[in-house]
C-alpha cells in the first residue's frame, strides 16, 4: 500500500506542473520573473500603475538588453507594458531589443515587429517624459514603414 501512495505522490508531483502550464496562455509574459542577480541598472521611467513592478520590469528589461539577451529583454518589456499599458519606454524598450545587434542582424520580421512596437510607444509620447520623448525619436529614425527605405541602416 505504501508504495502505491509513493508512486501516486511522485506522479502528482511530476504532472501538476503540466496541468498548471496547459491552462496558461501561450507567450503569457505574466509568467517572467524578476531576477535580483542581475546588477542593480536603474533607469528611471515615468510608469503610473503598479509603479514599483513596471519599474522592476523595464530596469530588467535594460540590464537584459546590455547583457545580449535581447529575447528575455523582450519578455521583461513585454510584462512592463502589461503592469503600465501607458509605459511608452516598455514600447521602446521591445523596439530596440528587436533591433539589429552584434549577435543578429534585422530581419524583415523583426524589423515589422520593432516598427509597430515603436509605433505604440510614439503614440504615448504624451504620456512620457521630456527626456523619454527624446528617447522615443532617436530610435524613430532606426525604423520606418518602408524597411526598405532604410536599407544602408536597417543593420546599423
Amino acid at each position: 500500500m505504501s508504495r502505491i501512495a509513493i508512486h501516486l505522490a511522485v506522479l502528482l508531483a511530476l504532472a501538476s506542473p503540466l496541468a498548471l502550464a496547459h491552462d496558461s496562455p501561450q507567450g503569457a509574459t505574466s509568467a517572467v520573473a524578476l531576477d535580483p542577480g542581475l546588477g542593480s541598472l536603474h533607469h528611471r521611467v515615468s510608469t503610473r500603475k503598479p509603479q514599483a513592478q513596471a519599474q522592476a520590469y523595464f530596469d530588467q528589461g535594460m540590464r537584459l538588453v546590455f547583457a545580449f539577451n535581447h529575447e528575455a529583454a523582450i519578455k521583461s518589456f513585454e510584462r512592463a507594458a502589461e503592469l503600465d499599458p501607458d509605459l511608452a519606454m516598455a514600447y521602446w524598450g521591445i523596439a530596440l531589443s528587436l533591433g539589429p545587434n552584434i549577435n543578429r542582424p534585422m530581419e524583415p520580421p523583426a524589423h515589422k515587429a520593432a516598427y509597430e512596437a515603436l509605433q505604440k510607444a510614439i503614440a504615448l509620447k504624451p504620456k512620457a517624459s521630456p527626456k523619454e520623448r527624446a528617447y522615443i525619436d532617436a530610435l524613430a529614425k532606426r525604423y520606418s514603414a518602408n524597411r526598405c527605405a532604410l536599407s544602408r541602416l536597417r543593420n546599423t
